[in-house]
């Protein structure tokens, strides 16, 4: 879903948690995949249709279980597969610091 390497990290917590994208990042939708740039670092990130799906909802306020609800409905894929694609995808922007976690984050 994030073009980069993955690095293991602890489980983050659900499904109540929301997600803010850094004051320092950047994203645009470009031909239906999300390009995000970290301008503090000057490197960029692509996204899948569905990481790019994945990255709207959670940076529009929805709590990662409304995500994960969302995406079943709206791709052909099993809710195992969708778990675990979110719960890399989380970990990939929080390792590369285009995202904020919280279960307290309110949305503005």
């Amino acid at each position: 879903m994030i073009v980069s390497r993955f690095t293991a990290m602890p489980p983050l917590p659900a499904p109540a948690l929301r997600v803010r994208a850094r004051p320092s990042v950047l994203a645009r939708e470009v031909g239906g995949e999300m390009v995000i740039l970290n301008v503090e670092l000057g490197t960029y990130y692509g996204l899948n249709e569905v990481g790019t799906r994945a990255w709207a909802l959670l940076v529009g306020g929805a709590v990662l279980g409304d995500v994960r609800d969302r995406l079943l409905a709206e791709f052909e894929v099993d809710r195992e597969t969708v778990t675990a694609d979110l719960d890399r995808l989380l970990h990939e922007l929080v390792r590369h610091g285009l995202i904020d976690v919280s279960a307290n984050l309110s949305v503005v």
